[in-house]
C-alpha cells in the first residue's frame, strides 16, 4: 500500500509533506468522508504549494486516480497522472518507466513550494 499510503498520509496530514508520489496506488474517493478529507486538505496545499505524481500502468486501475485529479484540478493543485502503456501493477516497471520524470516532478514542486 505504498502507492495508495503516500496519497492517505498526505489526505489526512496535509501540513506535514510538501509533494507526494504514488506508483501503483489508488484512490476510491466517493465516500463522502473522503470527499471531505480532500476538501479540508485542499486548502492547506494550495497554500504549501503542493504536488502529486500519480503513475498507474494501462493494465492496472488506470482510472485509479481520475476522481482525485478532478478534484485536485478543481481546486488548483499541482498534479500529474501518468499512465504508462503495456504496464501491470510491477513496482520494477513503474521504477524503470517513471522514476526520472517522477523525481524531476517533485523537485520542482518542492522548489517551488519551499
Amino acid at each position: 500500500m505504498g502507492g495508495t499510503g503516500s496519497v492517505r498520509l498526505s489526505i489526512a496530514h496535509p501540513e506535514l509533506f510538501c509533494a507526494a508520489g504514488s506508483m501503483g496506488g489508488g484512490l476510491q474517493n466517493r465516500s463522502e468522508q473522503m470527499v471531505a478529507a480532500i476538501e479540508r486538505a485542499v486548502p492547506v496545499w494550495k497554500k504549501n504549494g503542493f504536488g502529486f505524481f500519480l503513475v498507474n500502468g494501462d493494465n492496472d486501475r488506470p482510472d485509479a486516480f481520475k476522481d482525485f485529479s478532478t478534484m485536485l484540478d478543481a481546486g488548483g493543485i499541482d498534479n500529474k497522472v501518468l499512465i504508462l502503456p503495456d504496464t501491470k501493477h510491477s513496482l520494477g516497471l513503474y521504477y524503470e518507466r517513471s522514476v526520472s520524470e517522477m523525481l524531476a516532478f517533485l523537485a520542482q514542486v518542492t522548489q517551488l513550494g519551499g
